[in-house]
Order: structure tokens, then C-alpha cells, then sequence
């Protein structure tokens, strides 16, 4: 489980940041049931950002959907 994240909403499970194939972080997958939830409001980095700012708006996202 991704420090920080709090577990899967549907089977209790740990967590990650889901990458896609430019391994840009866009969103939560669960390890145990294979949800994937994406966060299509997050801007990606811009060229030469780092990544921080982005797995911090996940991360933020993730532990404040309805139902955590």
C-alpha cells in the first residue's frame, strides 16, 4: 500500500498510484480487487515538473471521496 492512502472503499484492500503508459500517475488501483479510480481533474506534470505535486493531489482525492 502507497503511504498516505487510505484502503480500497469495496474489499477493505491496499492501494497504489495507477501510472499510465508514459508512466504519468493519474489515479488509485486496488491491489486485491483491481478497481481502478482515475482523477480526470488533476493536471499532469508539465515537462520537467516532478511528479510530487500530482501524487499529492491524488492522494488527496483519494482519502476524501465519500464513503472513507
Amino acid at each position: 500500500m502507497c503511504e498516505g492512502l487510505e484502503k480500497c472503499p469495496h474489499c477493505g484492500g491496499p492501494v497504489r498510484i495507477a501510472y499510465n503508459m508514459e508512466l504519468i500517475p493519474y489515479g488509485v488501483t486496488c491491489s486485491a480487487c483491481h478497481t481502478i479510480t482515475t482523477f480526470t481533474r488533476i493536471k499532469p506534470p508539465k515537462p520537467r515538473e516532478p511528479f510530487e505535486r500530482v501524487l499529492g493531489e491524488i492522494a488527496q482525492a483519494w482519502n476524501r471521496r465519500d464513503g472513507a
